[in-house]
């Protein structure tokens, strides 16, 4: 195996091992996120502490603004522009249409239960692969399958580096999120602390100063 052979194997095994680590960190975030939100607000209640919205919502029924500021104030939503449809690469497709000249459904009725299912399950991976341009995911799905493909360039090689590097970063941003801290807590002095600090990012305030800042306010 030469220089170019053996870069393209380690490409790809960090693509594959960025890719995974990446949906893993994102399905945590995303999983726990709601458990977070809930414990936080159950610790605002306890602690009788308002986060910056329910501050808002009180500030706004004990200090309704007037019309007139409430028409100074207003931000107009943005216009929603509609995605364009991502145009089908033609070098995704070529890979795409390998991997279901080998294992479309249809071709496999004859299989094995066991392995038709398998089969079903990596060309439903393939296919959102194809429709979201994803060739990097396709090149590894023809690689497990054994379907020979084009020696790929120095170029194309350095482009799986790069989106590997992608995920890595992304992987690096849920992993630093209060979700992401919350699920690995132990303690309960764990979890004070960081709901303290993430009332203190976010503006929360206690019910005591806030009632202090409502009297200290002009009527």
């Amino acid at each position: 195996m030469g220089k170019l052979d053996k870069r393209q194997e380690a490409a790809i095994l960090k693509f594959r091992y960025a890719k995974a680590d990446c949906e893993y960190a994102q399905m945590v975030a995303e999983t726990v996120g709601p458990e977070f939100d809930k414990g936080f607000l159950d610790w605002c209640a306890k602690n009788d502490i308002l986060t910056a919205r329910q501050r808002d919502d009180l500030r706004s029924k004990l200090r309704p603004i007037s019309e007139k500021e409430a028409q100074e104030n207003f931000v107009p939503d943005s216009e929603e522009v509609p995605e364009t449809s991502k145009k089908k690469n033609p070098a995704v497709m070529k890979v795409f249409k390998k991997i279901a000249a080998k294992i479309h459904p249809d071709k496999l009725v004859n299989a094995e239960e066991h392995y038709r299912n398998d089969m079903e399950e990596v060309y439903n991976h393939a296919t959102k692969a194809m429709q979201e341009n994803d060739w990097y995911t396709l090149y590894s799905i023809c690689m497990d399958l054994q379907i020979r493909l084009p020696r790929i360039t120095k170029e194309q090689i350095r482009i799986i580096e790069q989106k590997a590097e992608e995920y890595m970063n992304k992987t690096k941003s849920f992993k630093k999120s209060y979700a992401w801290v919350y699920d690995g807590i132990e303690t309960e002095q764990e979890k004070e602390e960081l709901f303290r600090s993430f009332a203190e990012r976010t503006g929360c305030i206690s019910k005591t100063e806030f009632e202090k800042e409502i009297k200290e306010e002009p009527n």
